[in-house]
């Protein structure tokens, strides 16, 4: 879950404490005395203004000016009841000195007796009405009381009374600042610092205005001028720091509040700062170090006591962390903040009520804090209320709209809810908001997969990776979308990719293992799923599919420890007693082979799996062993079942199919073939040359993916003598490396109900490799009727969506579709015939492509989707058949 970061809060400061170098003090001249003390205090060194001051006491005892700069000079380094003194001292020589009812006025407002440096103030303007510092004193007292109208009001009168005083424009700035005329504000610290370039004060006030305007190089440049003038400015080198955290340079943040500490060691509020550039450096020991040195300067700071509860956290020590959020409310129990810190751990501690209840006293006492709502939202997605869970990330967006977090999370919601429109808008807004959010795109490659929209699901997972090239989700969920996009090849560089991330995921070996099981690489397959199951020994899944490739290797025994192992940690695992039973079934213990798959029927069906049902696959399994035990009836009736609960299972129909003729051989004691079917073709129709081209093909495959019977299609290409030859695919006949057993082709007739049609033993005679064109070419020995000949190959050039026909076969329960005829579309693209508007199933694999005149423009041997096949056209067939030798 992603987190907000914690709020750095400014502090901002007007006046300061400082040493700087030495000035030298001219001894014989009063006049040049009080020019390096007025010096001396432009640029903030106070302790030598002190100095020049009683070193002019000394040659004018009763200098009444001098009283009070040296006043002045107290005031500044807090020495309020000595800066007093001095002021009464120049008031005693001189009853009527205005200037040192300004420095009582400004003495007494520094002790925060706001009403009696008000009546100084305006004893000094009777005493003499133009004097503008008066004007400047006042505005300081009613800026104290935040009478910031009143304060800029009096302000300008000093500065109409003397223009030239820099110090009115400086304290003007800041009253406009407070009201958030930062335009305004800039302005006056700008005028301050063109009538006095060395008032430093002016310098870092202007700082503070730029940072405020996010004009954060520009403050910087600021902040260095002040430290320039006074190189012992603490709290310019404080707000440097800041500045400098803010533009994420953390390295010079540190080495600035590390200078304002070596020269103001007592200052709190610079080790909360630091404490927070040493969090962002992830140097946390450091982190706590700092903060709990800011709680020792100053034992009620509820800010530092927050910020040491977020790093206490990040080091897992979360009852400390408890404990630090617990004494930031005890200190400001109307703080939102430290409530929302402590949501944020009892979230990580699983407390999700106290943690809902928290955050809910975040908003009461803020309503407007959007990060308490998102962290909210989070907790209560937790809890499963994902309702409640989407109301508080749209009131997070609706206080913040830039809320890239909150879309991200609300996106997470509703794909949750299986509201994917909703969740893909969410994701987009998010990514539109924070273009480099990673995880954003990983989520929304998500979604996509969900959708079915893998082309623009890997496009999000590939740019998740462009941004995080270390992201092993992104990697595991691109590999998972390459594969159901069929794209084997390259889903298996993705899960090698998350792999080398992240060794100890067993959800990517497994993975892994399930792509190069369906690419028939079964070493390898193995050593995945054994990695998967190393990695985590209860992974049933693993252990069962472990079974299934050793099974496919004839590893037996290895195969049903395998899938004992799967049943031991999931007695309920229906499709582990399916893989059980086969490898027993093979093993020919076909009692216990029929024990297995009658277990999975007893336990809940599982419609989760591929390539059917657990329940499904039972069936057919069952009948098949039923088959081997001769219990032809009782295949037959499991068979039926197969196909009522999953009517798409070929294999259920392919079995059903095989065994009926089987049974109907058995009851009518018919030979295996006759020697001339001619006597069955139907009268009257046009299709029989064509159809008798055609051949039905069956292969026999037990495997994990193929259950039973292998239906295809072909065509004869060539005829001499007692030899023909059969094109069909590749994958007809042969299953990976795997050749099918007994294979045979069908040739067409429409015999007696009590008789088959005629069937011969085919071999393979040439096949393609598996990255060239998918083709076999089978031979058959015997004698043939006659009219069992090759179809003409059709010239005529391919136009767009050209009508053709189709000839294939498919079986479904209770009906026979061989030698089906489809009509449809074709179109040539990329050397291939793209076929659409035909119905085509499984069977017609092989089945040939015809043109009005019955003459053959191709071969089907791939399915797109749902409405759209493909075809090879006889151009390509032709080169291939040639380097073969057949013409």
């Amino acid at each position: 879950m992603i987190m907000h970061n914690r709020i750095f809060t400014t502090l901002f400061l007007t006046l300061f404490l400082a040493n700087t170098p030495q000035f030298v003090v001219a001894q014989n001249n009063i006049e040049q005395l009080f020019k390096q003390g007025d010096a001396a205090e432009s640029v903030g060194n106070n302790s030598q203004a002190e100095t020049i001051s009683r070193k002019v006491l000394q040659f004018e005892p009763k200098n009444g000016k001098a009283y009070n700069n040296l006043g002045n000079a107290l005031r500044r380094q807090g020495k309020l009841d000595a800066a007093l003194a001095a002021h009464q001292k120049a008031l005693q020589l001189n009853p009527n000195d205005a200037e040192a009812y300004v420095g009582i006025g400004n003495v007494l407002n520094a002790q925060g007796k706001q009403e009696e440096a008000i009546a100084s103030h305006k004893k000094a303007l009777q005493l003499n009405p133009n004097l503008a510092t008066a004007y400047n004193g006042l505005g300081n007292v009613l800026y104290v009381e935040n009478k910031l109208d009143a304060a800029v009001a009096a302000y300008q009168k000093a500065i109409q009374l003397n223009p030239n005083l820099a110090i009115a424009y400086n304290n003007l700035g800041n009253a406009f600042k407070d009201q958030k005329k930062l335009d305004a504000s800039v302005a006056a610290y700008q005028k301050a610092v063109q009538l006095n370039p060395n008032l430093a004060i002016a310098y870092n006030n202007l700082g503070n205005a730029f940072k405020d305007q996010k004009k954060l190089d520009a403050a910087v440049a600021v902040f260095q001028k002040a430290i320039q003038l006074n190189p012992n400015y603490a709290i310019a080198y404080n707000n440097l720091g800041i500045t400098l955290y803010n533009q994420k340079k953390l390295d010079a943040a540190f080495t600035a509040f590390q200078k304002a500490i070596q020269l103001n060691p007592n200052d709190a509020f610079t080790y909360n700062a630091l404490g927070l550039v040493l969090s962002d450096q992830k140097k946390l020991d450091a982190a706590v170090a700092a903060f709990q040195k800011a709680i020792q300067l100053n034992p009620n700071d509820a800010n530092a006591y927050n910020a040491l509860g977020f790093v206490l956290s990040d080091q897992k020590k979360l009852d400390a962390a408890v404990a630090a959020f617990q004494k930031a409310i005890q200190l400001s129990p109307n703080d939102a903040l430290p409530y929302n810190g402590l949501g944020l751990v009892l979230s990580d501690q699983s407390k999700l009520d106290a943690a809902v209840a928290t955050y809910q006293k975040a908003i009461k006492l803020d309503p407007n804090y959007g990060d308490a709502y998102y962290n909210l939202g989070n907790a209560l997605k937790d809890q499963k209320k994902l309702d409640a869970a989407t109301a508080a990330y749209q009131k997070a967006i609706q206080l913040n709209p830039n809320d890239a977090f909150a879309y991200n999370n609300l996106g997470a919601i509703l794909s949750d809810q299986k509201k994917l429109d909703a969740a893909v808008s969410a994701y987009q807004k998010a990514i539109q908001l924070s273009p480099n959010l990673a995880s954003t795109y990983n989520n929304l490659g998500n979604v996509l997969s969900d959708q079915n929209k893998l082309d623009a699901a890997v496009a999000a997972f590939q740019k998740a990776i462009q941004i995080e090239p270390n992201y092993a989700d992104a990697y595991y969920n691109l590999g998972i979308a390459l594969y159901d996009h069929k794209k084997l090849n390259a889903a298996v560089p993705a899960f090698q990719k998350a792999i080398q991330l992240n060794p100890n995921n067993a959800k990517t070996y497994y993975n892994l293992g399930i792509v190069l099981k369906d690419q028939k690489k079964l070493d390898a397959a193995v050593a995945a799923f054994q990695k998967a199951t190393q990695l985590n020994p209860n992974y049933g899944t693993a252990h069962n599919n472990l079974g299934n490739v050793l099974s496919d290797q004839k590893k037996l025994d290895a195969a049903v420890s395998a899938y004992q192992k799967a049943i031991q940690i999931n007695p309920n695992y229906a499709n582990a007693y399916n893989g059980l039973g086969v490898a027993l079934r093979q093993q020919k213990k076909l009692d216990a082979a029929v024990a297995a798959f009658q277990k999975a029927l007893t336990l809940p069906e599982d419609k989760s799996i591929n390539p059917a049902s657990a329940h499904t696959l039972a069936h057919n399994s069952l009948g098949v062993a039923f088959i081997q035990q001769g219990k032809l009836k009782e295949a037959i009736e499991q068979f039926d079942r197969a196909e009522e609960i999953d009517p798409d299972y070929i294999y259920a129909s392919n079995n059903n199919r095989e065994v009926r003729r089987f049974w109907k051989e058995q009851q009518n004691k018919l030979a295996k073939d006759v020697e001339d079917d001619r006597q069955w073709l139907p009268k009257n129709d046009p299709t029989i040359t064509v159809k008798r081209s055609v051949v039905l093909i069956t292969a026999e495959f037990f495997n994990s993916d193929r259950q039973g019977t292998e239906i295809g299609t072909g065509i004869v290409i060539k005829r001499e003598d007692n030899r023909t030859l059969i094109l069909t695919n590749r994958h007809v006949i042969f299953d990976g490396n795997e050749q099918g057993k007994n294979i045979q082709v069908e040739f067409f007739s429409s015999p007696p109900s009590n008789r088959v049609r005629m069937r011969r033993d085919a071999k393979l005679f040439k096949m393609t490799s598996e990255e060239q064109l998918d083709l076999a070419v089978l031979e058959i020995i015997g004698k043939l009727p006659e009219d069992i000949q090759p179809l003409s190959i059709s010239s005529t050039a391919i136009a767009p969506k050209m009508p053709i026909r189709i000839i294939g076969h498919s079986a479904q329960r209770g009906e026979d579709k061989s030698w089906s005829m489809q009509s449809g579309q074709i179109s040539y693209q990329n050397q291939r015939l793209e076929i659409s508007q035909a119905a085509l199933k499984p069977g017609y694999s092989g089945s040939p492509v015809i043109d009005s005149q019955n003459r053959l423009l191709g071969i089907v041997f791939a399915r797109k989707g749902e409405d759209r096949d493909l075809a090879y056209p006889m151009s390509e067939i032709q080169k291939q058949l040639l380097t073969w030798s057949i013409r």
